[in-house]
């Protein structure tokens, strides 16, 4: 999660904020402006919205579409090497 928290966080200052970072990502998961107004002051926004859609269930495919739709190939990159390493542990275990 860490390689998808790196991708997505940029300056909390958002002067002329025009970018498709955490909080396009948060409102494209539908989060209200207060959240998103309040996760600038977290230490790790992108964590903070990471947690959210973990909490709301948000299904890993329409969370890679929400990121294609943002035009993050690098945020879908990070998500398939993880996923890869991921099944790859489980693997190893005997999960799958």
């Amino acid at each position: 999660m860490l390689m998808i928290n790196n991708h997505l966080t940029v300056n909390r200052v958002p002067l002329f904020y025009s970018g498709n970072d955490w909080r396009l990502l948060a409102e494209k998961l539908g989060c209200r402006m207060i959240q998103i107004d309040n996760w600038m002051n977290k230490e790790s926004p992108t964590q903070a919205v990471l947690t959210h859609a973990m909490r709301e269930d948000v299904k890993l495919g329409n969370f890679i579409k929400i990121v294609i739709d943002l035009e993050r190939p690098d945020v879908v990159e990070a998500i398939q090497s993880f996923v890869g390493k991921t099944l790859e542990v489980f693997t190893l275990l005997g999960k799958i």
